[in-house]
This record gives C-alpha cells, structure tokens and sequence, in this order.
C-alpha cells in the first residue's frame, strides 16, 4: 500500500511540473506574438537588437513624407537597411498624401505614445509639424529630420542635402549653358518649407552671381504638385512669356514642364530639374534637346546617415547639428553611369 502511495505521489509530482514547464512556454509565445501583431500594419520591421531598452533594440519611429516618388522609395529603403545594419527596429508610417501635416502630426504624436527610444521625420511642414516634434524633445528623446528642418525647435540633427549649394549648382549650369542671354522660369516648391525656399534662393542668388544680366522672368507655385508645374508652364506657353530655360526645384515638375513644351514644340527651352529621376536620365541619355540636366540629390545616403545619426544620439555621443549628404549635377554626360549605379539594381 506504501509503495502504491508512493507511485500515485511521483505521478501527480511529474504532471505538475509538465503543466508548469508548458504554462511558461505559453505565455513567452504569447508574449512574442502580441509584441509582433501590436505595431501599426503601414509600418516597417527590420532586425532587431539583443541589447538595449528592455533587453531588446532601440525601436526608432520614422514619420516618413512619401513612399511613391523615387527618391522617398530610395530613402525610404535606405532607412529600413541601415536599421537593418545597426539592428534596430525602425516603425516607418506616413501620411495619406505628402503634404499631410494634420496627417504627419496624427503619426508623431502616435509614436510618443508607443514610448519609441527616437525620432526620425520628414516634415511635410516645417513649421506646421514644430509643436508635435518639441513634446518628443520635452521628453528627452532624439529627433533627427531628413530632408528638411523643422523651424523653431532644438532638435538633434539634420541630415539632408545642401539645397542652397544643390540649386545653385543647377543655376551655374544654365549660366555656363545660356550666360547673360538666360530668361528662365523657375518651379517652386512649397517655398514655406526649408527645402523648397533654400533651393528657390540658391538658385536666383547663383544666378545672378554667375550670369549677372540673367534674369527669372516668371515663378510657378507648384508647391510640388505636378499638375499645378504642367498647368503654369502651359499658362505661360499660350502667354507668350518669353522664356528659354526652366530650373524644377524637383524633378516630378521638371518632366511636367518638358510635357508642356515638347507638346508645343518649345525645343528651344532648355529645362533643368533636381533628384534625377530615371526617366530624367533617360532623356539627357537620349540627348533630347529640351531635358538637359538634374541635380542629383543622394537618398540612399540620407536615409542611411538619419538612422546612423539616431542611433549615435541613442549611445550618448555627439553628433553634428548638420550633415551633409551630398548632391552632384547630371548631364547627357553622365547620365548612363548614374543610372547604371542607381536605378539598375
């Protein structure tokens, strides 16, 4: 009769330590699944770190501006391998369209609560997006822009291009190509922001430093929109605004323009954009008259330099309040080789 006791109590002893031993492995699955299905379906995974907050990675929300025009894919995918690299996990969300600032501010303070280590943002507005940003620096955490600043708060760092030093390059070739003899209609962006007003007055500044007889006969307000560049140069064309040149403070405005005028047999008008676009490099590949030039602006490295700089902040060190990341000007010339290394992959 001991030992029949003896045997049932091993029994009952084994089985609780089963349901224990299995209880645990439940709940770590658990644990993992909701961390996994808990996080925004517009956003971006990449590796995460085996060190950091809480034992995992730093985790770094990035409000993005766009995931469509070339350059913001290019980005976009530079940001998600760089995180990849750093083993950090980047949450990336945007808003419906690119100039969504209610939409931008709406993701900002969505990241502030899901307690994010960091701040990457491509400010739609630099201004509108400011008050959203300062409650990110209110609570002591990093916030790096990309592409653009944001006006009138401290943040950490910028990384973009020189847009005062990029457009000017763009001028400097309509001033070798034309000199004084230049009447050019420029395209602006949103010229409220940073980048569309550093590249609007790098562009007449240089301009007038390199070809002092030049002049900007007409503006557009484009503020990025393609259509409004196509309607505006259209406009002008039945105008009868004279004009030989046009400088696109980007290239979606550019091969608007180049619609406008090839469709009314303006080959005389030589037409200067800036990001490079594939189909920009395929028309000064092509030597097409009218499409001559684009001032390539580096993406891929911005997107890289934004997470690189998150995490630097992130490990206590110092980082420069701007960083450059570079720009070169694309002709007929060099055309193929810069498609071949950044579209052809």
């Amino acid at each position: 009769m001991r030992k029949l006791l003896s045997v049932i109590c091993m029994v009952s002893l084994c089985a609780t330590v089963i349901t224990g031993c299995s209880s645990k492995n439940e709940s770590a699955e658990t644990a993992t699944s909701d961390q996994n299905t808990s996080a925004p379906a517009a956003e971006s995974d990449s590796a995460e770190k085996d060190t950091g907050k809480d034992g995992g990675g730093y985790v770094i929300g990035y409000a993005s501006k766009s995931s469509t025009t070339p350059f913001w894919v290019q980005l976009n995918a530079a940001i998600q391998s760089a995180a990849a690299d750093a083993q950090v996990t980047v949450k990336e969300i945007g808003p419906a369209k690119e100039n969504d600032v209610a939409g931008q501010i709406s993701v900002i303070e969505d990241f502030l609560t899901q307690d994010v280590d960091a701040l990457i943002v491509a400010p739609c507005d630099d201004v509108g997006v400011a008050p959203a940003v300062q409650k990110f620096i209110d609570a002591g955490k990093p916030v790096i822009a990309v592409d653009n600043g944001v006006t009138g708060v401290d943040i950490t760092a910028l990384v973009a291009t020189d847009n005062k030093a990029s457009a000017g390059a763009a001028a400097a070739y309509i001033a070798e190509k034309l000199g004084d003899d230049a009447k050019v209609v420029t395209i602006d962006g949103v010229v409220a922001q940073g980048t569309g007003k550093d590249r609007k007055n790098g562009f007449v500044d240089t301009l007038k430093e390199k070809a002092p007889n030049a002049e900007v006969v007409s503006s557009i307000a484009a503020d990025w929109v393609d259509d409004t560049a196509l309607k505006g140069v259209e406009d002008l064309i039945n105008g009868n605004v004279e004009f030989n040149a046009i400088f696109a403070a980007w290239d979606g405005g550019a091969l608007a323009a180049y619609q406008a005028c090839k469709s009314a047999g303006r080959e005389d008008v030589m037409i200067v954009g800036h990001d490079a676009f594939e189909q920009s490099c395929d028309l000064m590949i092509a030597e097409d008259p009218i499409f001559q030039g684009s001032v390539a602006q580096n993406p891929s490295n911005m997107g890289s330099l934004a997470v690189q700089t998150a995490v630097k902040a992130l490990s206590g060190e110092t980082v420069e309040a701007f960083n450059d990341s570079g720009y070169q000007v694309v002709t007929g010339e060099n055309a193929a080789e810069y498609k071949e290394t950044n579209y052809s992959k």
